[in-house]
């Protein structure tokens, strides 16, 4: 919890699957609500779980496309 209320580390963070923390929806339910944290718990996709709850947490879209910008240089320099 203190890393999502700390602004700058927020808007460092890179997606990974387990990375800040791992995909528990419920362990956040006082944060986005009961019923928005059991109805991603339910989601049996768990890449879109983990994405999902980032997204609700509000650090979703955002840390992807770091990871992703990060990534595709290495992804493009190996297809060549």
């Amino acid at each position: 919890m203190r890393l999502l209320g700390d602004k700058l580390a927020c808007e460092r963070l890179l997606h990974g699957s387990d990375f800040p923390f791992p995909a528990i929806p419920t362990a956040f339910g006082d944060r986005i609500g009961t019923v928005e944290a059991l109805r991603l718990q339910a989601l049996s996709n768990l890449i879109q779980q983990d994405y999902a709850l980032k997204e609700a947490l509000g650090i979703g879209r955002a840390s992807a496309e770091r990871a992703a910008r990060m990534l595709m240089p290495k992804i493009e320099e190996g297809a060549r």
